[in-house]
């Protein structure tokens, strides 16, 4: 695996406090390994041009930026051996606009964004070209009828080309009960929209050989994952409460955060029979009800996406449909202690769990997350020999994980990684980070990769 990569930035500053920024730069990876819910997929060569640009003032906001995913050769499914290209497109413009009135008391926030896609995948992975838009506007209120209490009130509109509008509220009340003191009550409802793939997949995932049961009497079945346009966003609504603190004289800095979610419509793992678009059908006469449900007694598996496309070509199906219902529940605890000038330490934690209420059958509904995580640093920083150093940890309890073809045991981690700076002078800087310091062997996805020791150099200039 290869990866190179360069990106530019320039910012300027106006007198007024306003900044413009221009960025952009290119990525270019070569035989590089994904995951996938299909299998891994082999990136023999992509690319990944990008640029941005970026206004910001005291009330205006406003950015663009464009992106780009080309595989001059091809993407390889390790799985089936099917053959993946990509040239998509994706433009993104975003706008915010805030004012003050009556003494700050009252603050209004509107804004938008208008994203435009355009998806080809040169019918290897979905057939034809896929040109979509997302369009959201949002406006917040902020009233602050005395200096301890603040209520915010926001909602959101999105519409896409392809699903209907979706309005999205959010409330809360911040209690600033005493100096450096405050609790925080909200209120949010939210969805996730379906990716493309999602939406309209088409691609081989592999084959099997259904002779012995009549099905395809010249060759092997093919399977193929198949994407499903009449998906719905999944919906989450939560509730949270929340505790922020400075005490032992601004030393110590602590928040304490819990929250309980309902989440809706989940977007289930590839599954046979669950599309509609696809029924049943390609059985011999006679054994459609033994080959649809299965007959352990005569050995015949249950084969529910066995399907005849247009073509007249007999397959196996999988695809996507919406189905499951979790209830979430968790705490998050930081906590950051300033030594002195020069030392900070941190730690933090964090608590998950989650109840299934409902599932596709043959879905595993998993959070892909352990019930218990845990983080601590200590960080050196000295302007005045312009040195910086940070020591950081993380630990991981085991867990289950379930995505895709991909399912199985990730045991517990612990993974430290080291960053250091220093400044020659106004305008040069350099830095090292070393990500997994002790080279530990272990994996953060099931079916991902063993990560090594990584160290990467850098050398700033400003001007």
């Amino acid at each position: 695996m290869v990866y190179t990569y360069g990106s530019a930035r320039l910012d300027y500053d106006f007198a007024n406090g306003s900044i413009i920024t221009a960025e952009g730069g290119l990525t270019n990876v070569k035989n590089d390994v994904v995951v996938t819910g299909i299998g891994r997929l082999n990136i023999l060569e992509g690319n990944r041009p990008w640029g941005r640009l970026h206004f910001s003032s005291r009330n205006i906001d406003i950015q663009a930026w464009v992106e780009r995913r080309t595989t001059p050769t091809q993407i390889t499914a390790l799985a089936s051996g099917g053959r993946i290209i990509e040239n998509s497109t994706m433009y993104q413009i975003e706008g915010q606009y805030n004012r003050s009135f009556l003494n700050n008391q009252v603050r209004v926030i509107i804004g938008g964004s208008q994203k435009i896609a355009h998806v080809d995948m040169d019918n290897t992975a979905m057939l034809g070209t896929k040109d979509y838009t997302i369009t959201g506007g949002y406006a917040q209120l902020e009233y602050k009828p005395i200096k301890q209490l603040r209520f915010v009130a926001t909602g959101r509109i999105d519409r896409t080309s392809y699903e209907k509008s979706r309005f999205s509220p959010r409330a809360a009340a911040v209690w600033t009960f005493t100096e450096g003191q405050s609790l925080r009550f909200s209120y949010n409802k939210a969805f996730l929209l379906p990716s493309t793939s999602e939406y309209f997949l088409r691609v081989l995932a592999g084959q099997v050989d259904l002779r012995a049961l009549g099905i395809n009497p010249t060759g092997p079945t093919r399977i193929f994952a198949m994407g499903n346009t009449n998906l719905v966003p999944e919906r989450i609504e939560g509730y949270e409460v929340g505790y922020k603190g400075i005490l032992l004289n601004n030393k110590l800095f602590v928040t304490i955060d819990g929250y309980s979610n309902k989440v809706k419509d989940f977007i289930t793992d590839l599954l046979q029979g669950v599309n509609p678009a696809f029924p049943f059908g390609g059985a011999p006469a006679g054994l459609s009800d033994l080959i649809k449900h299965g007959s352990p007694a005569n050995g015949i598996p249950a084969i529910p996406g066995l399907t005849v496309l247009p073509n007249g070509e007999t397959i196996i199906a999988l695809s996507y449909t919406n189905k499951g219902r979790v209830d979430e529940r968790g705490v998050e605890l930081g906590v950051n202690y300033y030594m002195n000038d020069y030392f900070l330490v941190t730690a933090n934690w964090s608590y998950f769990d989650y109840e299934v209420k409902n599932q596709q059958a043959g879905d595993k509904l998993l959070p892909n997350n352990p019930k218990h995580k845990f983080g601590y640093s200590i960080r050196y920083r000295n302007p005045e020999i312009g040195l910086e150093a940070q020591l950081s940890g993380r630990t991981v309890q085991a867990f289950d994980w379930a995505a895709g073809v991909f399912a199985g045991h990730i045991p517990e981690y612990t993974l430290f990684n080291f960053s250091s700076s220093y400044e020659i002078n106004q305008n040069y800087r350099l830095g090292v980070s070393v990500t997994n310091l002790l080279d530990r062997q272990a994996y953060q996805i099931f079916g991902g990769s063993i990560v090594g020791r990584q160290i990467i150099g850098s050398f700033t200039v400003s001007f």
